[in-house]
């Protein structure tokens, strides 16, 4: 009878003690759902804890790595912190096509409350890449040229000379929170010029490549 008072004052001792953990401002605990805007589905990211740390005379940011989500995007952690630490967000780095194409800064972030147990489902944006093939189908000289944008941006151009054929760009030609995109070609053969409008869907998850033919 007394090993089972004893278990029971330990269960509820230890249920006690998470509980003061989660309503205390000595201590910031949490909760995460990380998933795509989109689709709602579950995403693995990395994440990591942004604040000031308060001393006796001024503070200091701090950055710490809280590690991974498991595959169906949860994480929960809890940090002992000071009575001066102050200015919590959460940081999240989504693993695969989110957020902003090779950016330094987070796909996702969050501020973090420290009197609360934090419960949150955090969304992140998926990121749609592509890159282009041009083919000068009819291909006067080495003097052939071609002025490419985006129909909404018709002051950012790139332009390409010669008689291009399975010719690749070299680079990310796109990348955007939107998976449909349009670009303006403005072809100039023997003196002629030409303007086409050319469409394309993007699917998510991989650098999408295209062909333009003009």
């Amino acid at each position: 009878m007394k090993s089972i008072t004893l278990i029971c004052f330990v269960l509820l001792t230890g249920l006690s003690f998470v509980s003061c953990k989660k309503n205390s401002k000595k201590w910031i605990t949490g909760e995460f759902q990380i998933i795509d805007r989109v689709t709602k589905e579950p995403v693995k990211a990395t994440l990591e804890l942004n604040y000031f740390a308060g001393y006796l005379f001024g503070s200091e940011e701090v950055t710490e790595q809280l590690g991974s989500t498991t595959d169906n995007g949860f994480f929960e952690f809890e940090k002992k912190i000071h009575r001066k630490d102050r200015n919590f967000k959460l940081n999240i780095d989504a693993v695969g096509y989110y957020g902003s194409y090779q950016s330094s800064y987070p796909d996702a972030s969050q501020e973090l409350s420290i009197a609360n147990h934090n419960v949150m489902i955090i969304e992140v944006s998926p990121l749609y890449i592509m890159s282009l093939t041009l083919n000068n189908i009819s291909c006067f000289d080495a003097t052939d040229s071609i002025w490419i944008n985006r129909t909404v941006t018709p002051e950012h151009s790139r332009i390409f000379t010669g008689c291009l054929n399975d010719y690749k760009t070299g680079e990310v030609f796109y990348r955007a929170q939107e998976d449909t995109v349009s670009f303006r070609s403005i072809s100039k053969k023997n003196g002629v010029y030409d303007t086409l409008v050319h469409f394309y869907t993007m699917q998510h998850g991989i650098e999408n490549n295209f062909d333009l033919n003009y």
